[in-house]
């Protein structure tokens, strides 16, 4: 079974989030994710229903604009795909602690943008 999200800033559809069987999510689409504004927000704890702790591996595709706050935050996450189009990453990430084993692609993108996010 595939599961499918619309993460879109306005709710339009433009980007949507695909959840594989084998625990593989495939954002695409173009523009803005939303942004979940409380970790505590019954939207936040409700947003992804059982499949939360499925996801271990995201590819975003080119298109994107930005990550979204809280949109990616997963226990098991073992593998993000961050394209060059991405230019805005809201770094508010419960399990921030893993991103370190993570395995980003296009790290150089993301190292730019992480710069930027820290001597604003």
């Amino acid at each position: 079974e595939v599961y499918i999200w619309d993460i879109s800033k306005n709710n339009d559809g433009s980007v949507i989030a695909k959840l594989d069987t084998n625990g593989k999510m495939t954002i695409s689409g173009t523009g803005e994710m939303l942004n979940l504004d409380n970790n505590h927000d019954e939207t936040y704890l409700n947003f992804w229903g059982n499949q939360k702790s499925n996801i271990k591996e995201i590819e975003i595709l080119e298109g994107v604009s930005n990550i979204g706050k809280y949109v990616i935050d997963f226990e098991n996450l073992e593998k993000i795909t961050i394209p060059k189009s991405v230019t805005n990453i809201e770094l508010s990430i419960q399990y921030a602690n893993n991103l370190p084993l993570l395995k980003i692609k296009h790290i150089a993108s993301f190292c730019l943008i992480l710069n930027r996010f820290l001597y604003l």
